[in-house]
Parts: structure tokens; C-alpha cells; sequence
């Protein structure tokens, strides 16, 4: 399919699609896949963790923090290596940090080396930082307007993929045996895993996975490439006009907070878990599965196949937020009565909608800070996210332990229930989407602030 758009100097600019945008989107999947399955692999089996490296729970909670203090201390500096390097040089820079955090934890079998999972962890955290902010530029770059926020939402869905991976692996993996030569074994295997399918995607990054195609695939990238050169003086003027926008700040506090309140729950699953139902530590891994699937990977698809249908952003965000709230409360209710049934199905609708929240925040907020770059908007969205998580993580675990679970489930439902009431100011007026749409002459937004 080609077309033809006019650049900011008037001249034709023709637009295609190439199907190798599926090769570029499974690969790029792929490798967001392995590195997010690294994020819990130990907080969700917190108690063997903790047994085995003879570490106390913040110890082991500190293999998930380190994923959000690097982002926050190191993504500004990543933001500038994005927007100067094109996507194959920064895939390789994921691939290969991840690739040698895996192998860093191949000697990190033994009880007494609890200090090697944190520096493996922090090479896949520094590549994390990158990886949170591409998946936006990735479809943009290769994909057409009436496909973009599915693509992205494949992103998305491939980051959960991965999660849900390191819920599940494992806790199938790693026995809680009292024999820790057991326990030992199946770190060893985990790890092996790990390593080899690192190496495997960083070589397939290598040998097949490209910048952007020979032509733009919409007409908003064609005005984007006729700009193409970084400038660091952009770079922060970028920055002061997002945070000038009263919509882009909104969309921070309604999807930021339930989202990263969200992660942070799948992070304390396994203690919240075990305090209703002891011993079950293979459910609290499933259970945590259950919802990282259900949200990231067909909450993420749905809604972004909905937000390219409709481009309904205020109202789908709306009423994923409301429902995200009451499902909460639902399976607080089935916590307290100890319904194992009740946990896991209102659990799993909770994170459906929970899950969803990313790609809507994502999609709506490049829609109304057009034509800013993808990654700055993706950027301070994530970093709201990793603040909350960290926050949470801490409070939450502090409550539980000392308040007890009940207060905990409280707070959690008030934090997903007030930011849905943001949603309510949030402008409807998608830049993005109107440049798209004008085929004839470029839609030049010269600032995203509002009076």
C-alpha cells in the first residue's frame, strides 16, 4: 500500500507498509520477553529466595527496586542515546546488557553469592531503561496509523509475556524443598535458561533487525524524517512543553498511579498470598501468572485493537479504570472469606484491566503531545510508574506486616479508585491522530501547552 504526503517543504513524500514490520515487531517481542522475565523471577518464590541466599525479604524485594532506581537515575541519558542512535544500534545495547546479566548469574548458584543476582539484575535493569521507552518509537517507525496502537500494544504484551514467564518458571523450577541442594538444582536450570535464550535473541538482533523501513509507513513519520537530526536543545525544550500540558500530567496521575500500584502488588503477591493460604507458593506464582496474562497480553491486544477502531481514548480509559477499582474490591472481599476461587477469578479481572492501563497511557499520551517524539512522553510515564511501584512496595509491605492485610487491601482500593476520577479533565483532542489524517499538508503543532 502506498500513498503520498506532503513534508513541511510541500514536496511529495511517499508512504508503504512492508510486511518485514511483523518480522521487526516478533523480534523486537522476543527480546522484551527474556528481559522482563528477569524483574520477579525471585520475589515470586520471596520465601525460597530468602531461605536459600540466607537474605531477609528486603533483600530479596531489592532485585525488583533496582529495576526502577536505575530507570530513574538513568533515563534521561538513555533518552538522549535514543533519540541520537536509530532502533538496531539500541536493540543491540538491550540484547547485549541482558545477555551479560545472565551470564553474570551463572555463578550465582551458590547460597553465599546473593551479591552477583543483584549486579546480574542491574545489567538487565540498565537495559530495561531503554526497553521501556522504545516500544511506542518501534511502532510508529514501522507500522501505519490504523495499526499503530496494535502494534504498540504487541509491545506492550510481549514486556508481559515476560513477566508472566517469570511469575510461572520459577515457581515450577525452584522446589521449595528442605534439601537446599534441591532448591540449588533448580536456580541452576533457571539460570541456564536464562543465559542461552539471551545469547540466542541478542544474535538474531544482529543478523536480522533493522532501524526503520525504506519508507515511512504513515504520513505523521514523513513529517518526522524531514526532522530527523538530534538536537540536544530539543531535548529539553521537549521536556518543559510536556510538563505544560495539563492532559499529559493528568494522564500520568490516572494511569501512572493504578499501574504502578498494580506492579507493585505482583511483586508482594507471594507474602499476601501465603498469609490466606500457607504453603501454596506454586498458586501465589499462578495466581500472579493468571493476571500478568490476563492484562498484559489480552487486555493489551483488546483495548489496543480498540483504541485503533474507535480512537475512543477518554472513554475506554474511563471505564477500564472503574472497573480496574471494583475488581480489586471484589477480590479483596474473596481474600478475606479465603475463596481461592473467588481470589483467582476477580484477581485475573483485575489485572485484565490493570494490564490495560500501560497501552491506553501510552497511546493517549502520544496522541496529545504531538508531534514530540515518542520516547519523552513513554519516559516521564514510566518513571511516574517505577516511583509508585517503588513507593508501594515499600509502604504496602510495611502495612501488611504491621497494620495487617485487611488495612493493606484498603489503601490499594483507594489508590485505583481516586486517579479514575482525572480521566474525567482529560482533553479529547488527538494531535496525532488529525496529522494522520491530513493527507494533503502537514498539521504543525508549534507547542503541546495549554493557556
Amino acid at each position: 500500500m502506498e500513498e503520498f504526503a506532503r513534508d513541511i517543504s510541500g514536496t511529495n513524500v511517499t508512504t508503504k507498509l512492508e510486511r518485514y514490520r511483523w518480522v521487526i515487531v516478533t523480534i523486537f517481542a522476543v527480546f522484551c520477553a527474556i528481559n522482563f522475565s528477569q524483574v520477579v523471577q525471585f520475589t515470586i518464590i520471596a520465601n525460597i529466595t530468602s531461605r536459600y541466599y540466607n537474605v531477609g525479604k528486603a533483600m530479596v524485594c531489592s532485585t525488583v527496586l533496582v529495576f526502577g532506581a536505575c530507570f530513574i537515575i538513568l533515563f534521561i541519558p538513555v533518552g538522549h542515546c535514543i533519540e541520537k542512535y536509530n532502533l538496531r544500534t539500541i536493540a543491540l545495547v538491550i540484547t547485549g546488557l541482558t545477555s551479560v546479566g545472565n551470564f553474570v548469574k551463572l555463578f550465582a548458584v551458590s547460597s553465599d553469592r546473593f551479591h552477583l543476582i543483584i549486579i546480574s539484575q542491574t545489567f538487565s535493569a540498565i537495559a530495561q531503561v531503554f526497553l521501556r521507552n522504545i516500544p511506542t518509537k518501534v511502532a510508529s517507525v514501522w507500522f501505519g496509523p490504523d495499526e499503530v496502537s496494535t502494534a504498540c500494544a504487541i509491545c506492550v504484551m510481549a514486556c508481559s509475556i515476560g513477566t508472566a514467564l517469570g511469575c510461572l518458571m520459577p515457581s515450577f523450577l525452584v522446589v521449595d524443598s528442605i534439601d537446599l541442594s534441591d532448591i540449588s538444582n533448580g536456580f541452576s536450570t533457571l539460570f541456564i535458561v536464562d543465559s542461552v535464550s539471551s545469547i540466542v535473541i541478542f544474535l538474531i538482533v544482529l543478523f536480522f533487525f533493522r532501524s526503520k523501513p525504506l519508507y515511512p509507513p504513515s504520513h505523521s513519520q514523513a513529517i518526522f524524517r524531514t526532522n530527523e537530526e538530534y538536537n540536544i536543545t530539543n531535548y529539553w525544550r521537549y521536556i518543559k512543553e510536556i510538563f505544560n500540558c495539563k492532559d499529559y500530567l493528568l494522564i500520568l496521575f490516572s494511569c501512572g498511579i493504578p499501574y504502578g500500584v498494580g506492579n507493585a502488588i505482583r511483586v508482594l503477591i507471594n507474602g499476601i498470598f501465603l498469609v490466606y493460604f500457607p504453603g501454596n507458593v506454586s498458586g501465589a506464582g499462578f495466581l500472579a501468572f493468571l493476571s500478568v496474562v490476563a492484562g498484559g497480553i489480552f487486555g493489551t491486544l483488546f483495548m489496543g485493537n480498540i483504541l485503533d477502531k474507535t480512537h475512543e481514548f477518554k472513554a475506554i480509559a474511563l471505564f477500564t479504570l472503574s472497573l480496574n477499582g471494583l475488581a480489586w474490591i471484589m477480590q479483596a472481599m474473596a481474600f478475606h472469606e479465603r475463596s481461592l476461587l473467588g481470589v483467582f477469578t476477580f484477581f485475573t479481572i483485575n489485572g485484565f484491566f490493570n494490564g490495560s492501563l500501560l497501552i491506553i497511557g501510552c497511546e493517549y499520551a502520544m496522541e496529545i503531545t504531538y508531534p514530540i517524539p515518542e520516547p519523552y512522553a513513554v519516559s516521564f510515564l514510566n518513571v511516574t510508574i517505577y516511583l509508585v511501584t517503588i513507593i508501594y512496595i515499600i509502604v504496602l509491605q510495611g502495612v501488611f506486616e504491621k497494620l495487617g492485610s485487611f488495612t493493606g487491601q484498603i489503601i490499594i482500593a483507594l489508590s485505583y479508585i481516586i486517579p479514575t476520577f482525572g480521566v474525567l479533565s482529560i482533553s479529547t483532542d488527538l494531535k496525532r491522530r488529525q496529522a494522520n489524517l491530513m493527507d494533503t499538508k502537514p498539521v504543525n503543532y508549534g507547542s503541546i501547552s495549554q493557556d
